[in-house]
């Protein structure tokens, strides 16, 4: 096993890959993160609005252009 201060010790570029390997051999797993009852059950309520028409959503580009307008 690795120790953390042998990672530590490693550049940016070395401690981002180490990230990505452990990021893909999780997400390749479904059943490795659970998701909590209250985040499913928010975005169920958040599609049901979408549905329903009463959630305000934007395009791509009204989220970058508000992002670099800076508000």
């Amino acid at each position: 096993m690795i120790k953390v201060e042998e990672i530590l010790k490693l550049s940016t570029e070395e401690k981002i890959s180490i990230v990505e390997a452990i990021w893909n051999s999780i997400e390749t797993d479904p059943k490795a993160i659970q998701i909590p009852v209250w985040q499913i059950e928010e975005i169920n309520r958040r599609l049901d609005n979408i549905e329903a028409g009463t959630e305000k959503t934007y395009t791509w580009e009204e989220v970058i252009s508000y992002a670099k307008a800076g508000l």
